[in-house]
């Protein structure tokens, strides 16, 4: 396909008048009197798209009758078709590959694993401190039973809801456990607090009764 083709009909007005002979041909006058065109500037179109061989001159009498060549458009139609085609092989190919993610998908969707599932399996890799680690996860949900428990950032957190934002949570890092709060817990003070500050993060060395007492209530607090 020539670009000479496609530069002489970039032009709006020889689009315009392309599209008028489509009707049938035309002289010069009556181009410019159907498309409201200075005689001179049609003259000037009608020239390039001569030159391109899209449109061809006749004399007849004392007037040149102007018609479009039937053979650069038969081109043009061609080449747009062969995109088509194109198109018909690249939309099977995309209708596979398409069909392959989906069933890859649904196998992987099957085949999941829920989030307390996913805390479950955690727990375990917690070494040094596995035990602490599920004994800890067992005072939390004890306490309040209608959280939601969910990997957050790699480690246990429990929400509200399970959309809803962590509002506890507790890790192991190099061998040593932490516990804390979100800023999306209930942050109130405590009754009879003599300041305004509110513990929110602490490490653990084990989990006897009264540790797991404290953070029994802090996990209460946190949820109100």
């Amino acid at each position: 396909m020539e670009a000479t083709t496609f530069s002489a009909l970039g032009e709006p007005s020889r689009l315009q008048i392309v599209s008028l002979l489509r009707e049938g041909p035309r002289s010069v006058g009556e181009v410019a009197d159907a498309l409201s065109i200075r005689q001179p500037q049609v003259s000037k179109h009608l020239a390039a798209l001569g030159k391109a061989g899209l449109v061809v001159a006749e004399p007849v009498a004392r007037r040149r009758i102007y018609h479009l060549e039937p053979e650069p458009f038969d081109r043009i139609r061609d080449w747009v078709d062969s995109f088509e085609r194109l198109w018909d092989v690249r939309l099977d190919s995309l209708g596979r590959y398409l069909s392959t993610v989906t069933t890859r998908g649904a196998t992987m969707a099957g085949t999941k694993v829920d989030d307390e599932t996913a805390v479950l399996e955690k727990l375990s890799e917690l070494a040094p401190m596995q035990d602490t680690a599920k004994r800890l996860h067992e005072v939390i949900m004890a306490t309040v039973p209608e959280l939601k428990p969910r990997l957050w950032y790699g480690m246990p957190g429990y929400a509200k809801t399970k959309s809803g934002p962590v509002i506890c949570f507790f890790r192991v890092d190099d061998g040593v456990m932490s516990f804390g709060i979100t800023e999306k817990a209930n942050l109130t003070p405590e009754d009879g607090a003599s300041d305004q500050m509110i513990e929110s993060a602490w490490f653990i060395n084990g989990l006897d009764e009264p540790t797991g007492a404290r953070i029994a209530d802090v996990v209460r607090r946190a949820a109100r």
